[in-house]
């Protein structure tokens, strides 16, 4: 695939892929995790959060929503003010002057105030829910400019919403089940193993906190998984050209499997 417009992206690397670790239960013991989770802890800014890498001097809400979401999911708290700076009228910015908002930030920074413990009574937790049901509009899926496709931030908001605001994402997980492909696998415009992976891990969580997910849909997705998770992953990631972030896309991988194997 082609090159990202940037690089080097450690923080959004790594963090990236200790969350789509971070449901495979046994692997929170795994102590060959604790450099990478040193690292993010580290590179965090109290009262400013974190960007896409630790040399950056910018920071966002997607990075810092995500980023403070994984680190508490391993028991390492930080301050959650750095993630409420970000917040706007309506939404949260992803960043300072950026010409429209992230649906995909705000998913994050929702992940984020969930895993806090915050509920839906909370008015930031309103203000994402407000903004997410403006931003999708009829459709049953959203669609972000960080990723070309709708599995990626539909799922994100899925595992966001379960158990916090069902009611948001119902229909989300009615369509992923519906769109699944008769082989089992999961794609908007050609079968891929990321956008399985994700849909597998959506159906997960809703099946685990909310309601029960028909087990051979996960279970043909898992197998058709399994025989084309070494095929080369299609750059579906969005940053001024298309490309592939090979080891976050392999994590998502390798935690559907673990969780629906």
């Amino acid at each position: 695939g082609g090159f990202p417009n940037v690089a080097p992206f450690d923080v959004f690397e790594i963090a990236w892929a200790l969350w789509n670790l971070s449901f495979i239960p046994d692997l929170k013991k795994n102590g060959k995790l604790k450099p990478h989770l040193d690292f993010l802890s580290n590179a965090w800014k109290p009262k400013q959060g974190i960007g896409f890498a630790a040399g950056y001097s910018v920071k966002d809400s997607d990075d810092s929503g995500l980023v403070y979401d994984t680190l508490l999911r391993f028991g390492i708290e930080k301050d959650l003010a750095s993630v409420l700076l970000y917040e706007e009228k309506d939404y949260f910015r992803c960043f300072d002057l950026e010409a429209n908002p992230s649906i995909s930030a705000n998913i994050h920074v929702l992940g984020a105030l969930g895993q806090a413990g915050l509920d839906r009574k909370n008015a930031s937790v309103q203000k994402v829910l407000r903004f997410l049901s403006k931003a999708r509009g009829s459709n049953p899926f959203w669609v972000d400019k960080w990723h070309s496709s709708a599995y990626y931030a539909t799922a994100h908001a899925v595992i966001a919403c379960a158990g916090i605001a069902n009611d948001q994402v119902a229909e989300s997980v009615d369509w992923i089940v519906r769109s699944q492909n008769s082989n089992g696998s999961w794609g908007t415009y050609l079968m891929t193993a990321e956008e399985t992976a994700y849909s597998l891990q959506a159906l997960w969580v809703w099946n685990e906190k909310v309601a029960r997910v028909n087990k051979n849909v996960m279970k043909k997705g898992a197998q058709w998984l399994v025989q084309n998770m070494d095929k080369p992953y299609p750059p579906l990631w969005i940053g001024k050209c298309l490309y592939s972030p090979h080891l976050v896309i392999r994590s998502a991988v390798i935690s559907a499997l673990e969780l629906t194997g």
